[in-house]
């Protein structure tokens, strides 16, 4: 929905907003205006979910070491 303009969620807000404060204008033509900004943040979120899924293969048995955790652990 952000290359529409229109926020479906408040982190896409915030985004739109920020774009906005910047002079940007969210929308088909950020892509046509800014295609610099555009595949910076493509890029950004495709590292971004590298790194994540990087973190999460190593830390997967951390991970499950929390999960078996006794509840009353846990809660508090």
């Amino acid at each position: 929905m952000l290359t529409l303009g229109i926020p479906g969620d408040a982190v896409t807000a915030i985004i739109i907003g920020a774009l906005f404060i910047h002079g940007l204008n969210p929308g088909p033509l950020l892509m046509i205006e800014k295609p610099d900004m555009f595949w910076f943040t493509v890029g950004n979120l495709v590292l971004a979910n590298i790194f994540m899924l990087i973190f999460g293969l190593t830390g997967i048995k951390i991970f499950t070491r929390i999960v078996e955790c006794p509840k009353a652990i846990l809660f508090p």
